[in-house]
């Protein structure tokens, strides 16, 4: 997966060139991000079907599906939003660790759960690789407790409807309206 680290904009005159520093998986950030000119990431506009189903262009469309949310942040000066689930929801971790994987350009949940064993050892932790086997944890636990919301949800949802239709199928107080002859 695609990790975009950091964004610069450098000028030449008055206009402007946005950068973007990508690297194959932010634990790999310090060893091979590199910058890319965002121009030069852009799927170009086409119609072409055999442009649209070739392999470089899907791999081009897939890359900008992550960048472009980002860049959006950025140019508009907000802050970069994370994929994935931030270390401070994570009730797994300290404040500290969490500082010590933030200084590994390591924000999430998910890239916890994702670390390769050479890149664990760098992280100055006890019991990281226990940390990423809790991570892994935490997320499946996750998945399965917003299926579980979800269910409540729906049979709250289900038995206000049963009411809703016992209520109309209630006998009605006092005398029933007559009924008319069809012969007449």
């Amino acid at each position: 997966m695609t990790a975009v680290i950091n964004f610069k904009t450098t000028y030449k005159g008055e206009k402007p060139t946005h950068w973007v520093m990508l690297a194959p998986s932010v634990a790999e950030s310090d060893k091979c991000a590199t910058w890319h000119r965002v121009e030069k990431l852009r799927p170009y506009d086409t119609e072409d079907e055999s442009v649209l189903g070739s392999a470089s262009y899907q791999a081009m469309a897939a890359r900008w599906e992550i960048i472009e949310p980002k860049l959006t942040a950025y140019l508009k000066g907000a802050e970069i939003p994370e994929d994935g689930t931030p270390l401070g929801a994570w009730g797994g971790l300290t404040a500290e660790q969490a500082d010590v994987f933030r200084s590994f350009r390591i924000r999430t949940v998910e890239e916890v759960a994702a670390l390769r064993d050479g890149d664990i050892q760098r992280i100055p932790l006890p019991n990281a690789r226990k940390l990423k086997g809790l991570a892994a944890a935490f997320l499946e636990n996750k998945d399965a407790s917003a299926a579980q919301a979800e269910l409540a949800d729906l049979r709250a949802q289900m038995a206000a409807m049963q009411e809703m239709v016992e209520a109309q199928n209630k006998p009605k107080r006092g005398r029933p309206p007559k009924e008319q002859d069809e012969a007449a």
